[in-house]
């Protein structure tokens, strides 16, 4: 069981990896200014220093937008057999960033010594602990993609 799973281990984490090493400066930039702004009831815990965290970040959300737009034009697929192999690689896409969403979440918590609390990124890389009814378990850009405003 050990070595099965440090085997399995060794077949995720490039892929991961891999998304976290293409993300650009620019791109950085880029998602740091997207964020939602600090709201009033937010308390700062200060900025996102991490590079990793940061590229995380990005990597998870660039992951989550690749496979919903794969599961969704899975759905317009000439056949059967297409649809299920487009499907498939959505969930694979979606699944390895929800890995690096776990990591991130990590990261940004070990990095401010925060393990209590709803923490979320503010424009800026800015950490904020959040109040309790805000979260509704939709990350921001999923938000503004649906319309929902911040």
């Amino acid at each position: 069981m050990k070595d099965n799973f440090i085997q399995e281990c060794s077949e995720i984490m490039p892929a991961v990896q891999q998304a976290v090493n293409a993300v650009t400066t620019q791109q950085l930039d880029r998602f740091g200014s997207k964020m939602d702004e600090i709201k009033p009831t937010d308390k700062v815990l200060g900025t996102l220093h991490s590079e990793l965290a940061r590229r995380l970040y990005a990597a998870y959300a660039q992951m989550k937008t690749k496979g919903m737009e794969i599961g969704l034009r899975s759905k317009l697929a000439d056949n059967d057999e297409q649809e299920k192999e487009q499907a498939g690689e959505a969930k694979r896409i979606l699944a390895l960033g929800s890995i690096a969403e776990e990591m991130l979440w990590y990261e940004v918590r070990q990095s401010m010594s925060c393990w209590h609390g709803d923490i979320g990124l503010r424009k800026g890389w800015a950490v904020v602990l959040k109040p309790e009814e805000e979260n509704d378990g939709i990350p921001p850009f999923i938000r503004r993609i649906m319309g929902g405003g911040e």
